[in-house]
């Protein structure tokens, strides 16, 4: 995008070209400090809510799900607690606890929850696939409010059925709803 100066031409599909109906911006890249997580995380916070406050919709490419932290969190700083929903496409659950640290990719959508920023029920997971959790943090993400949908209920059900569900599901929210969609391909993905 960024040497195209935007998208490029009409969409084959639909025949409308992007450019045209939306102020498409390439923001850069956030700088990210490998010596030191906690201050790209603080970097890429602040860098996601400024970009919210323009009333532009971040579209953010890159990192692993460690970044879901600091990207959600931006967003609801600016919409507000309780009007962000978060689609999750991924094999993991990504609700780690107990590590040294909460900035891993392991554990960002539990330290969301921790430090306040969303509840479960803001949350859908689709494809998860991994051997874990086990039955205690399966019963901590029902009580929660977690909704989930396992690679064996796509497989079962087709991706026509699961890849909108989580979108039929959120079109009963209040409107000033927004929602935030996290994809993360895992190695070893059969296409």
């Amino acid at each position: 995008m960024r040497l195209q100066g935007g998208m490029a031409d009409n969409d084959q599909y639909v025949q409308v070209n992007a450019n045209n109906e939306l102020n498409i911006v390439d923001y850069g890249d956030i700088a990210i400090d490998n010596d030191n997580t906690e201050r790209s995380t603080q970097h890429v916070h602040a860098i996601v809510r400024e970009i919210t406050e323009t009333g532009a919709i971040p579209f953010i490419i890159g990192g692993d799900h460690s970044l879901e932290y600091p990207n959600v969190a931006g967003l609801v700083d600016v919409v507000g607690k309780g009007n962000l929903s978060v689609i999750h496409f991924d094999a993991h659950y990504d609700v780690g606890r107990g590590g040294v640290h909460g900035i891993t990719h392991v554990s960002p959508i539990y330290r969301l929850l921790k430090d306040g920023h969303i509840e479960g029920k803001d949350y859908i997971q689709v494809g998860l696939r991994s051997g874990s959790p086990n039955e205690e943090i399966y019963k901590w993400l029902q009580e929660e409010g977690f909704r989930y949908h396992s690679m064996a209920e796509v497989e079962h059900s087709g991706w026509n059925h699961n890849y909108f569900l989580p979108w039929r599901v959120f079109k009963g929210c209040p409107q000033t709803v927004q929602t935030f969609v996290s994809t993360k391909i895992d190695r070893g993905i059969n296409a």
